[in-house]
């Protein structure tokens, strides 16, 4: 009460002469509660069969306590080999019903999730396998629930956790993958210098140039004050036939420029002059 933690929000129906209380923010009770759980069961105490046993838990896949989930992941205090236990029960969940499997993908994601907090997980790297696949592979498929349930999730976890694995797909020999993985690190801002090497490789090596576009796009949305992708853009603008619809985003993305500013806004002057855009117009060289 004196540190203010506790705030008095009325009094009792049936007793008007006791006072109830309430914290002052939700995250002191989301704290609090997850000091008092010991037992990792509280969470996830699955009964295959008999989902309604009284003794059956799911708080994990209850909203209201998501914040006390990674919290309770979060303590110190908490032995690792408790919070395994738990992660590996949700990474095999199996809620006995078949297709389309929601809880088992719920479950998967929670483990996803927990990565936030416990960096550790033995499971890390399948976790992130995992989840990366399932948004770069429906990418294209932006109204997909799937997809953009992994792909929300994505902006939670730390950059660095996720780097070794967008290094090996933006390497691959997958071009779908490549393009794809090459527009979501840009999405995410994943600056960890193993991504930003990869990004660099692959817009120096790929024959594709969309491919190539979206690198260079995503390295300056990374970088503001990448050499390589700013040059890289700016040839762009001068792209002509069908290769000039990659104009567009490559202008788009040069307004993330923070140096040779001068240089950038003199070709995007060129770049949206009516004549510029003329097939007759004979282009003016870029400005590098």
């Amino acid at each position: 009460m004196s540190l203010g933690w506790l705030n008095k929000i009325g009094v009792e129906e049936e007793n008007r002469r006791t006072a109830v209380y309430a914290f002052f923010h939700p995250t002191f009770q989301e704290y609090f509660a997850s000091l008092a759980i010991y037992d990792w069961h509280f969470f996830l105490n699955h009964i295959p069969g008999n989902p309604l046993q009284p003794d059956a838990s799911y708080f994990a896949f209850e909203q209201p306590w998501r914040e006390v989930f990674l919290l309770w992941l979060g303590n110190q205090h908490i032995s690792n080999s408790l919070k395994e236990e738990l992660l590996g029960a949700l990474m095999n969940f199996d809620d006995g019903f078949g297709k389309p499997d929601f809880y088992r993908f719920r479950a998967k994601l929670l483990a996803a999730s927990s990565l936030v907090e416990f960096q550790s997980f033995s499971k890390k790297q399948e976790v992130t396998d995992w989840i990366l696949n399932l948004s770069i592979s429906q990418i294209e498929t932006f109204n997909n629930p799937t997809a953009n349930s992994a792909r929300n999730l994505l902006k939670e976890i730390p950059c660095s956790v996720l780097a070794e694995t967008f290094s090996v797909f933006l390497r691959c020999e997958n071009v779908h993958l490549q393009h794809d993985a090459a527009k979501l690190v840009g999405e995410l801002k994943c600056s960890d210098s193993r991504v930003v090497n990869a990004l660099e490789y692959l817009a120096l090596t790929t024959e594709f140039k969309d491919t190539r576009c979206d690198a260079l796009c995503s390295l300056l949305e990374i970088d503001s004050t990448n050499v390589m992708a700013i040059d890289g853009l700016i040839q762009i603008l001068y792209s002509q036939g069908i290769d000039a619809t990659l104009a567009i985003p490559a202008a788009q993305a040069l307004r993330y420029a923070e140096i040779q500013k001068e240089k950038v806004i003199q070709n995007l002057e060129n770049f949206i002059q009516p004549q510029f855009l003329e097939k007759t117009t004979v282009l003016l060289p870029p400005q590098l």
